[in-house]
This record gives structure tokens, C-alpha cells and sequence, in this order.
């Protein structure tokens, strides 16, 4: 009887791996995030599968164990067998947090077997909150192992980066640059909380390193000192600002706010680096630290002109402290050369020659899952996107559709995380997307809005697909695409976005 409990506890946590998921694609927020998990049709399979064992229970109870056996093992192995764009990590604090999960599981397998299923998203939440204080002082030691560390390399330089958007991709273009003359480490893909810093810092071996790039996320104000706090940087760059996080932020001065919160925490005989191309940042007055410009206005720091995009690459010349040359790079877009200004005044002011400048963008890889170009299949060019989630940057993919001959495919799931705005936001995304594709294929949540702003602006109805699913859209794509033909997938949304 105990061992037959016990194996129907660990059922129940294999149960539990879909909302555990959602839980940390959340990151271990029980906000709306994690609430999308009863939109899903595991969520609806639960109650269906705890009224049919309710029923069993109370009237065939001589077959009702049977019943219940295969009807865990169903929802077991499904979040095991189902498709998923993340899986669940298993890092320690989600081990910490299956383990509390299991010994709930296993009084419940004593007491409420009947409604479990009812009781799996509920068991994950106790679960959560049970160990939320001690996840607070395993952070907290893990932050300060992390500061810590720091302090033993004083000459190490600090080079934080924020903005709306970019980031990555500017963080990525600054270590190539320099790590031609200078020994360089990098927060890893998109690692820019605390907890993601604090792992690259406690990990990495900084003998000998000359600069640490640290990408700097925020959702809400505050956050972005709380950063500060771990890295003060000695160099700060700022991308941009967009209207991004907005459910959270409430509005743009909000972002703008947070985002200069990283100036204060600049150290006071520190450089900070502007993207004056956004229009937020020209308004910008910065006081007790020194500042570069980079931009298209001539009075910048550092300007670019005679820019030439194509599918090919990005052409354009730079203008930067008496030094005027040439920069070519195979990255697409109408950012690009926005953003190589403001690379380049980095390089310069640390030390590169503008040939090292030059040689170093000449040789940059997109950034993957970022307006990235990849190796054409039959004849078809494809345009990867999937990690932009703001409106400037969905704007600038869609304005490199216009580098393309042959017919326009995008697939698009919109900006999520807008709050009020965000109806308003996809409306006018879809506006835009109207003279530059052919083809509109939307999935998820945005798609009425986008097709709201499609067909304002007299994009054909016929040529608007509302698709259930990333495949779904793929195999429409596919149906209608030919050699020359380009697809631009656009915000593939995470599994908590419904």
C-alpha cells in the first residue's frame, strides 16, 4: 500500500512538469505568465480526466485504481512526449522546488487521490511559496559570492549595456571588436537578470581579462540599479528605448527612467555611450560623467552616412573624431549601421585602431535568432527574427523585406508585455507589415489586432492566414513560397504566451 502511494506520488510530479514550465518561463512569478496554464488543453484534459476519475471512484470503485493508473500515466507522459519551444531546465532551484512538490504529492496520494489532477497547478504554487524564503537567502549568498568576486580583480573593466532593444547584438558586435586586441569575457546569450549575471561572474575564470560585457535586462523600475549593485560598471552603453514591458512599466518614461538608471551606477570617473538615432536619448542631459554620442546627426561623436543595405550586407562610412572610414558587414537591416556607429565610438575610445574597427565588422555572425539570415533552402531565403520582442526592432525586419525580389512571407506572433497599449501596439505593427509583405501568417494571441491594422491600410483579406499553431504557418509558408522567395519569421512567442 505505502509503495503503491509512493509510485503514484511520483506520477503526479511527472504531472506537474507543464505547470512547473510555465512556472519557469515566469520566472517564478505567479502572475499572469503562469496563470496562461489553465488556457491550455493540458489544463482542460486535467478536469476532465478529475471528473472522470471522480465519477470511478464513487461509483465503479472496484476498477477505480486501474482507471487512475492509466489516466496519470496519460498526463505524465504528455509534457514529456509534446512538442515544446523550452523545455523545462532542471536547474537546482527547480529541483528544490520538484522535491517540496513530491512530498506534498505524496500526503495527497493519502488523502485526495480523486482530484489530484485538480490539484496538480495548485500543489506547484504551495510548493513555490513554501520555498520562496529559502530561494531568497540562496540568492542573496549567490549575489554577494558574485560582488565578492569582483572586487579581487580591480583592474578588470565594466562594460555595461542596456536599451529596449539591441542589446544582444551590440554586446555581441563590442566583444568582437575588442576581443581582437584585448582578452574579453561576455555574459552568454541573453543572461541579463541578476541571477544570470551572478552565474557568468561566479563561473568564469577572470585572470588576465581586460573588459567583462554585461547585457542588462529590466521589467520594472529599479531593476536595472539593482544591477548596478552587482556590477558597477566603468563603461555604459544605451541602445535605446522602446515601448517594451509596458504591462509592467506602465509607460515609456518609465523605461527611459529605468534605463538611466544605469548612469548613476556608472563609476564616477566612467564613459557613457548614447544611441542619439533614438529620439529618446537626444533629449538626454547627462551631467558628472563623460559622454559620446554616436549617431546619423552630424554634431554626434560619431556619425555614419553613405549607408547601403541590401541582402548582402550593410555598407556605410563613419565620421569619428577626425578618423573617417569604411565599414561592411554581411549583418542585414536598417539598424545595423545605427548600431556599428555606436560599436565603433566604443572601440576607438578603448583603444582599436579604426582598421581593427574595420577588420572586426567586416568578420561579425549574426547574432543568432536576431535578423538572421540563414543558409536558403530550395531557393528560399529566411529571415530569422523569433527573439525580437519590440516594436522598433519587428519594424526594422520588416523594412529588410524590402531588400528581397521575390515574395514577402512573414510570420508573425506581435509584441506581448504591453499592457493597456497592447491591442494598439499589433494594430499598428499590422499596419506597417501591410506595404512590405505579401503574405501575412499570424499566430497567437496578437493576431486579430494585427489583422485589424492588415486590413485598415486594404491588405488583402485573402492573403491573411490566422494560424493555429508555428507549424501551421510553416507548412501555409511552404504551400505558397518559391525559389527568390523570402520568410520572415518575426516574436516566435515562449510557451507561457498564449
Amino acid at each position: 500500500m505505502i509503495v503503491q502511494k509512493f509510485v503514484f506520488s511520483f506520477l503526479y510530479l511527472f504531472c506537474s512538469l507543464k505547470a512547473n514550465s510555465f512556472l519557469q518561463l515566469n520566472g517564478y512569478k505567479t502572475d499572469k505568465g503562469f496563470l496562461c496554464y489553465f488556457k491550455t488543453d493540458f489544463s482542460a484534459f486535467a478536469i476532465v480526466f478529475c471528473a472522470v476519475d471522480v465519477v470511478f471512484f464513487v461509483v465503479f470503485n472496484g476498477i477505480w485504481l486501474h482507471v487512475h493508473l492509466v489516466l496519470s500515466l496519460i498526463l505524465a507522459l504528455w509534457y514529456i512526449v509534446e512538442p515544446k519551444k523550452t523545455p523545462l531546465r532542471y536547474t537546482w532551484r527547480m529541483k528544490r522546488l520538484l522535491f517540496a512538490e513530491w512530498m506534498f504529492f505524496v500526503m495527497i496520494s493519502f488523502l485526495f487521490s480523486p482530484v489530484v489532477f485538480l490539484l496538480v497547478p495548485l500543489v506547484v504554487l504551495l510548493a513555490n511559496q513554501t520555498n520562496a524564503p529559502m530561494e531568497l537567502c540562496i540568492k542573496a549568498s549567490f549575489l554577494q559570492k558574485a560582488k565578492m568576486k569582483l572586487k579581487r580583480y580591480p583592474d578588470l573593466k565594466i562594460i555595461g549595456i542596456t536599451g529596449s532593444y539591441a542589446k544582444t547584438s551590440v554586446k555581441d558586435a563590442v566583444f568582437q571588436m575588442l576581443s581582437q586586441k584585448y582578452k574579453v569575457i561576455k555574459t552568454p546569450d541573453s543572461f541579463n537578470t541578476p541571477m544570470g549575471i551572478a552565474k557568468t561572474i561566479n563561473q568564469s575564470d577572470f585572470d588576465g581579462v581586460d573588459f567583462f560585457i554585461c547585457e542588462m535586462g529590466a521589467r520594472r523600475v529599479g531593476e536595472i540599479k539593482e544591477l548596478c549593485d552587482i556590477v558597477s560598471p566603468d563603461i555604459s552603453i544605451i541602445t535605446g528605448i522602446s515601448q517594451q514591458h509596458l504591462a509592467t512599466f506602465k509607460n515609456v518614461q518609465n523605461v527611459l527612467k529605468t534605463k538611466l538608471e544605469i548612469i548613476e551606477g556608472t563609476k564616477k570617473d566612467g564613459i557613457v555611450f548614447l544611441n542619439d538615432d533614438c529620439s529618446y536619448l537626444q533629449k538626454v542631459d547627462i551631467k558628472n560623467r563623460t559622454v559620446f554620442r554616436s549617431g546619423s546627426r552630424c554634431n554626434c561623436d560619431a556619425f555614419c552616412f553613405n549607408k547601403k543595405l541590401g541582402k548582402d550586407g550593410c555598407e556605410c562610412t563613419i565620421s569619428l573624431q577626425g578618423h573617417i572610414f569604411n565599414l561592411k558587414t554581411k549583418l542585414i537591416g536598417s539598424h545595423v549601421c545605427s548600431n556599428l556607429c555606436l560599436c565603433s565610438i566604443v572601440g576607438l575610445i578603448l583603444g582599436l585602431k579604426p582598421q581593427e574597427i574595420s577588420t572586426a565588422v567586416n568578420n561579425l555572425e549574426f547574432s543568432p535568432h536576431r535578423l538572421e539570415l540563414l543558409p536558403s533552402k530550395n531557393g528560399l531565403y529566411i529571415l530569422d527574427d523569433s527573439y525580437n520582442a519590440n516594436i522598433n526592432g519587428v519594424k526594422n525586419a520588416l523594412d529588410s523585406l524590402t531588400f528581397f525580389e521575390g515574395k514577402k512571407f512573414v510570420i508573425m506572433s506581435g509584441v506581448v508585455d504591453c499592457g493597456e497599449s497592447q491591442q494598439k501596439i499589433n494594430c499598428e505593427i499590422g499596419g506597417y507589415m501591410a506595404t512590405r509583405c505579401d503574405f501575412a501568417l499570424l499566430v497567437g494571441i496578437n493576431s486579430n489586432s494585427i489583422k485589424t491594422g492588415l486590413l485598415q491600410k486594404g491588405f488583402c483579406s485573402d492573403k491573411i492566414f490566422c494560424c493555429q499553431s508555428m507549424k501551421e504557418a510553416v507548412d501555409i509558408a511552404n504551400r505558397y513560397a518559391c525559389c527568390d522567395d523570402v520568410i520572415l519569421f518575426c516574436n516566435d512567442l515562449p510557451d507561457n504566451v498564449i
